[in-house]
């Protein structure tokens, strides 16, 4: 009697282990039940098949790109809350930020009697004008052709037309040149790359071997018009408190430009009032060599890809103290959530599933 009951509950266990397992197998699918999307490959995600077969780029076999939870927005990918932990993804909100680059370069103490000499000759000039006023057309036509080339080669040693007027209201030749005055000069070189920061009346900050541990404090007040063909650079006029005479025509310094970030008119998202800006991360930032590309978090699991427009790479002087930011000067609205961290894991997936292709061509640069 023993046996025949055990038999019986040995065989309603196995009647419940088979129906669990075939009602498991009837609610839910398994990828290879999956409806297949279409076929891709998986180095070139633009291409597309209805079915299976080979690459016609590279001749590799197509792979399956099976249907997933619906993606919100067209070229979206949806990762489900495990895969977002699994691959450490962060995002931060886009903010508007107050920019700023330090720029180092090195500077020579101004000797330069080339230029104090084109002054006196500005200056003698002048007075040339004002003298032959009265003695005639050609007298004076003569006159105002000296005054001309005068003007003419000063700016091409650097001045430019509100010093020029300076000198004009002044008749006053800086001999700080030349001489150690309370006022000197410092003449530095600043990169091409780095031409679009530097603005007159900037501040800048001035150290020198010679006196370890201080400062000189100055204002940029000309920026040479012509490049340097040779060195790729141009040369900017720092005028310097030197009341102590310590700084000497012909010493070498270290300069340093603090230079605020100024957006180019046509930037969607730049503050006039406060000089701040939109701006994200650096490495948020996805670059294809062809386009700027960063990953926005739409919610619910989905991330869309984003063409941006960026400006340099600059820091943030606000809450964010030294973090490195590029200006957004179009794609991006303020707030949107940017992927940070993982990234390039998600263009990854994109590029096997072909939504980078449909976003904006993935790091493949497809054009």
């Amino acid at each position: 009697m023993g046996k025949v009951r055990l038999f019986v509950i040995l065989m309603l266990l196995i009647s419940i282990t088979i129906f669990s397992i075939s009602c498991s197998k009837g609610n839910g699918k398994t990828e290879t039940e999956k409806e297949i999307l279409y076929w891709t490959c998986s180095m070139h995600p633009e291409v597309r098949a209805d079915e299976e077969g080979n690459c016609p780029i590279c001749g590799m076999n197509l792979i399956p790109v099976y249907e997933k939870e619906t993606s919100e927005g067209e070229g979206s990918l949806y990762l489900n809350e495990k895969d977002i932990e699994l691959a450490g993804i962060r995002m931060v909100p886009s903010t508007k930020e107050n920019l700023y680059k330090e720029i180092h370069t090195v500077g020579k103490i101004a000797y330069d009697p080339n230029l104090v000499i084109a002054q006196e000759e500005y200056v003698n000039a002048l007075f040339l004008v004002e003298k032959m006023n009265g003695s005639g057309r050609i007298a004076m036509e003569r006159a105002k052709r000296v005054l001309e080339k005068s003007d003419y080669k000063l700016r091409l040693l650097g001045m430019d037309e509100t010093e020029i007027k300076e000198l004009n209201k002044t008749r006053q030749v800086e001999t700080s040149l030349i001489i150690p005055e309370n006022e000197t000069w410092v003449y530095a070189d600043v990169y091409e790359s780095d031409i679009g920061w530097v603005k007159k009346g900037q501040k800048v900050t001035v150290t020198s071997i010679a006196y370890p541990g201080e400062e000189f404090l100055g204002e940029i007040k000309s920026i040479n018009p012509v490049l340097n063909p040779r060195t790729r650079s141009i040369q900017i006029r720092v005028q310097l408190s030197n009341s102590n005479g310590q700084l000497r025509p012909g010493m070498f310094v270290d300069v340093k430009v603090r230079a605020v970030y100024s957006p180019p008119t046509f930037s969607e998202h730049s503050d006039k009032n406060t000089h701040k800006i939109l701006a994200i991360p650096k490495e948020s930032v996805i670059d294809t060599g062809n386009r700027k590309v960063v990953w926005v978090y739409l919610g619910n699991g989905n991330f869309q890809p984003r063409e941006v427009k960026i400006g340099p790479e600059a820091i943030s002087y606000d809450e964010n103290r030294g973090m490195r930011y590029y200006p957004v000067l179009s794609g991006l609205k303020e707030d949107e959530l940017v992927v940070t961290n993982g990234n390039f894991l998600i263009d990854s997936e994109s590029q096997i599933t072909g939504i980078a292709s449909i976003g904006y061509g993935g790091a493949l640069g497809v054009e």
